[in-house]
Protein backbone atom coordinates (compact mmCIF):
# COMPACT_ATOMS: atom_id res chain seq x y z
CA UNK A 1 0.00 0.00 0.00
CA UNK A 2 1.05 3.53 -0.69
CA UNK A 3 0.21 5.71 2.32
CA UNK A 4 -0.12 9.43 1.60
CA UNK A 5 -1.88 12.39 3.16
CA UNK A 6 -5.42 12.56 1.71
CA UNK A 7 -8.72 14.24 2.44
CA UNK A 8 -11.16 11.40 3.07
CA UNK A 9 -14.14 13.56 2.04
CA UNK A 10 -12.61 14.00 -1.42
CA UNK A 11 -12.16 10.24 -1.82
CA UNK A 12 -15.71 9.58 -0.61
CA UNK A 13 -17.16 12.24 -2.94
CA UNK A 14 -15.42 10.62 -5.89
CA UNK A 15 -16.97 7.25 -4.98
CA UNK A 16 -20.41 8.80 -4.66
CA UNK A 17 -20.05 10.46 -8.05
CA UNK A 18 -18.97 7.14 -9.58
CA UNK A 19 -22.05 5.37 -8.17
CA UNK A 20 -24.61 8.00 -9.27
CA UNK A 21 -25.47 6.18 -12.50
CA UNK A 22 -26.08 2.88 -10.71
CA UNK A 23 -28.37 4.69 -8.26
CA UNK A 24 -30.21 6.43 -11.10
CA UNK A 25 -30.83 3.09 -12.82
CA UNK A 26 -32.66 1.94 -9.68
CA UNK A 27 -34.31 5.33 -9.13
CA UNK A 28 -32.49 5.75 -5.81
CA UNK A 29 -31.67 9.20 -4.50
CA UNK A 30 -28.29 9.52 -2.76
CA UNK A 31 -28.55 12.11 0.01
CA UNK A 32 -25.19 13.31 1.29
CA UNK A 33 -23.97 15.33 4.22
CA UNK A 34 -20.23 15.78 4.01
CA UNK A 35 -18.49 18.14 6.43
CA UNK A 36 -16.55 21.03 4.97
CA UNK A 37 -13.62 20.55 7.38
CA UNK A 38 -10.38 19.19 6.00
CA UNK A 39 -10.39 15.55 7.09
CA UNK A 40 -6.76 14.55 6.60
CA UNK A 41 -5.84 10.91 6.98
CA UNK A 42 -2.80 8.90 6.00
CA UNK A 43 -4.10 6.30 3.62
CA UNK A 44 -3.78 4.54 0.34
CA UNK A 45 -6.29 6.54 -1.73
CA UNK A 46 -7.06 3.72 -4.16
CA UNK A 47 -7.68 1.28 -1.32
CA UNK A 48 -10.15 3.63 0.36
CA UNK A 49 -11.80 4.30 -2.98
CA UNK A 50 -12.35 0.53 -3.23
CA UNK A 51 -13.85 0.41 0.29
CA UNK A 52 -16.27 3.24 -0.38
CA UNK A 53 -17.20 1.84 -3.81
CA UNK A 54 -17.94 -1.59 -2.26
CA UNK A 55 -20.05 -0.20 0.58
CA UNK A 56 -22.04 2.21 -1.59
CA UNK A 57 -22.60 -0.38 -4.33
CA UNK A 58 -23.86 -2.90 -1.76
CA UNK A 59 -26.22 -0.29 -0.32
CA UNK A 60 -27.59 0.62 -3.75
CA UNK A 61 -28.10 -3.03 -4.66
CA UNK A 62 -29.93 -3.68 -1.37
CA UNK A 63 -32.20 -0.64 -1.64
CA UNK A 64 -35.58 -0.76 -3.32
CA UNK A 65 -36.49 1.69 -6.07
CA UNK A 66 -37.79 5.13 -5.09
CA UNK A 67 -35.92 5.16 -1.77
CA UNK A 68 -33.15 7.32 -0.38
CA UNK A 69 -29.63 6.24 0.45
CA UNK A 70 -27.93 8.41 3.07
CA UNK A 71 -24.19 9.01 3.22
CA UNK A 72 -22.56 11.22 5.83
CA UNK A 73 -18.97 12.09 6.58
CA UNK A 74 -18.01 14.13 9.60
CA UNK A 75 -14.90 14.98 11.51
CA UNK A 76 -14.83 14.07 15.19
CA UNK A 77 -12.10 14.75 17.78
CA UNK A 78 -9.83 11.85 16.88
CA UNK A 79 -11.38 10.30 13.80
CA UNK A 80 -13.54 10.67 10.72
CA UNK A 81 -16.93 8.96 10.80
CA UNK A 82 -18.42 7.80 7.50
CA UNK A 83 -21.96 6.42 7.58
CA UNK A 84 -23.83 4.74 4.75
CA UNK A 85 -27.48 4.02 5.55
CA UNK A 86 -29.84 2.20 3.23
CA UNK A 87 -33.48 1.24 3.53
CA UNK A 88 -33.15 -2.08 1.82
CA UNK A 89 -33.99 -5.62 2.85
CA UNK A 90 -31.58 -5.64 5.80
CA UNK A 91 -29.41 -8.47 7.03
CA UNK A 92 -30.60 -11.07 9.53
CA UNK A 93 -28.73 -10.81 12.85
CA UNK A 94 -27.39 -14.38 12.57
CA UNK A 95 -25.61 -13.40 9.34
CA UNK A 96 -24.02 -10.16 10.56
CA UNK A 97 -21.51 -12.05 12.73
CA UNK A 98 -20.08 -13.70 9.58
CA UNK A 99 -20.41 -10.78 7.17
CA UNK A 100 -16.64 -10.13 6.90
CA UNK A 101 -15.68 -13.77 6.28
CA UNK A 102 -14.31 -14.74 2.86
CA UNK A 103 -16.81 -16.41 0.51
CA UNK A 104 -19.69 -15.52 2.84
CA UNK A 105 -22.27 -13.74 0.77
CA UNK A 106 -26.01 -13.23 0.97
CA UNK A 107 -26.35 -11.67 -2.50
CA UNK A 108 -27.40 -13.94 -5.33
CA UNK A 109 -24.50 -13.06 -7.64
CA UNK A 110 -21.96 -11.99 -5.01
CA UNK A 111 -18.51 -13.45 -4.40
CA UNK A 112 -18.18 -12.83 -0.68
CA UNK A 113 -15.01 -10.78 -1.11
CA UNK A 114 -16.20 -7.14 -1.15
CA UNK A 115 -16.89 -6.73 2.56
CA UNK A 116 -13.99 -8.98 3.55
CA UNK A 117 -11.54 -6.85 1.56
CA UNK A 118 -13.13 -3.62 2.80
CA UNK A 119 -12.80 -4.79 6.40
CA UNK A 120 -9.15 -5.73 5.86
CA UNK A 121 -8.31 -2.35 4.29
CA UNK A 122 -10.00 -0.38 7.07
CA UNK A 123 -8.18 -2.44 9.73
CA UNK A 124 -4.84 -1.90 7.96
CA UNK A 125 -5.51 1.83 8.29
CA UNK A 126 -6.21 1.39 12.04
CA UNK A 127 -9.88 2.06 11.52
CA UNK A 128 -13.00 0.11 12.30
CA UNK A 129 -16.05 -0.85 10.30
CA UNK A 130 -19.33 -1.78 11.95
CA UNK A 131 -22.57 -3.00 10.45
CA UNK A 132 -25.96 -2.56 12.05
CA UNK A 133 -29.02 -3.99 10.39
CA UNK A 134 -32.60 -4.90 10.98
CA UNK A 135 -34.09 -7.44 8.63
CA UNK A 136 -36.73 -5.76 6.49
CA UNK A 137 -35.68 -2.26 7.63
CA UNK A 138 -32.25 -1.62 6.14
CA UNK A 139 -28.58 -1.49 7.03
CA UNK A 140 -26.17 1.09 8.38
CA UNK A 141 -22.43 0.81 7.80
CA UNK A 142 -20.23 2.93 10.07
CA UNK A 143 -16.57 3.44 9.22
CA UNK A 144 -14.22 5.16 11.66
CA UNK A 145 -10.79 6.26 10.43
CA UNK A 146 -8.13 7.94 12.59
CA UNK A 147 -7.30 11.53 11.74
CA UNK A 148 -3.73 12.51 11.01
CA UNK A 149 -1.85 12.60 14.32
CA UNK A 150 -4.06 9.90 15.89
CA UNK A 151 -2.24 6.87 14.49
CA UNK A 152 -0.39 4.68 16.93
CA UNK A 153 3.38 5.01 17.23
CA UNK A 154 3.75 1.62 15.54
CA UNK A 155 1.81 2.82 12.50
CA UNK A 156 3.79 6.07 12.30
CA UNK A 157 7.07 4.14 12.51
CA UNK A 158 5.90 1.78 9.78
CA UNK A 159 4.98 4.70 7.52
CA UNK A 160 8.39 6.34 8.04
CA UNK A 161 10.25 3.22 6.81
Amino acid sequence: MKFQLNDVATILSKSILGMKNLALLKNINIVTSIGSDLMSILCDKEQHQLVFDNIIKNAIEATSSNKNLYITCKKCDTHVHIMVKDYGVGIPKVRIARIFEPFYCIKENGTGFGLMISHKIVKEHQGTIQIESEFGQGTTVNIYLPLLGQLSLFQEDTLAN
